[in-house]
């Protein structure tokens, strides 16, 4: 690691598409109380699931801070994360705390944008908040949606088995068409943001059943597949054309 001798500085790092579980595993007579900690510069953070379950009383899902040594964060974009901790039964006290992203150590230049972050209502003066900023960093943030209660909007996220907890939004989620517009083309599940010209919240885009239908028959026609005759909303003479695959691609990608 960087020291005083050795310049190993840690620079242009993507954390995309993982799964942080906090109770899965062999796990450590310590809880989890940080799922992911930043020392380093020029790192997006993006399209990531935290589910906090079964951590410590006191939970941060990605913490920026400068180790030691080496230089302070900054260039750091922390967007389109699914931060979901609903677990309170080790709370303890006023003390404790429930937190999204934690901006210390003099970090400067940081970005945090269309977070979904899930977390219990407060039952004993908790701190519970998206950003925590410690030292009152150089920090951006947008359109980041915090949902307290028993309704997350998700599908399946609290499913005994951890790979099969579903973080996908339900088609009445408020996360759905509010986010803000960045540099970020695909989601969780690998499909294209935005589907309809508007971004979703979290590591999830959310697809109609309709569009994903449509999207289907786009793939079957480009691997020369027959869609088997699907009856198209934009099809006047009962044959799949050119034309309506063009009128496919223009709802799905929100072109009109």
């Amino acid at each position: 690691p960087q020291n005083s001798v050795k310049d190993e500085r840690l620079m242009d790092i993507i954390v995309e598409n993982n799964r942080f579980f906090a109770d899965y595993g062999n796990l450590s007579s310590r809880l989890v109380i940080r799922s992911l900690i930043v020392w380093a510069r020029d790192v997006s953070v993006r399209n990531n699931i935290f589910d906090g379950n079964g951590s410590d009383s006191s939970y941060v899902a990605v913490v920026i801070e400068q180790r030691g040594i080496e230089p302070a964060p900054s260039g750091i974009m922390v967007s389109n994360n699914t931060i979901y901790k609903t677990d309170f039964d080790n709370v303890q006290n006023a003390w404790n705390f429930f937190v999204g992203v934690q901006v210390e150590n003099t970090a400067g230049n940081i970005g945090v944008f269309n977070n979904l972050v899930v977390f219990p209502e407060n039952t004993k003066g908790e701190e519970i908040v998206i950003i925590r900023n410690m030292d009152d960093s150089a920090v951006t943030e947008s359109n980041n949606l915090l949902i307290q209660g028993t309704y997350s909007g998700l599908t399946m996220p609290g499913h005994s088995d951890h790979l099969k907890r579903d973080f996908s939004l339900l088609n009445d989620s408020p996360a759905i068409d509010q986010g803000a517009t960045i540099q970020l083309l695909r989601d969780f599940a690998g499909m294209p943001r935005p589907v309809n010209g508007i971004f979703d919240i979290g590591a999830f885009e959310y697809i109609a059943a309709s569009k994903l239908k449509q999207s289907i028959i786009i793939l079957k026609l480009l691997a020369g597949m027959d869609p088997k005759g699907v009856n198209l909303a934009n099809d006047t003479d009962g044959i799949l054309d050119m034309q309506d695959v063009l009128n496919i691609l223009k709802n799905v990608s929100g072109l009109r």
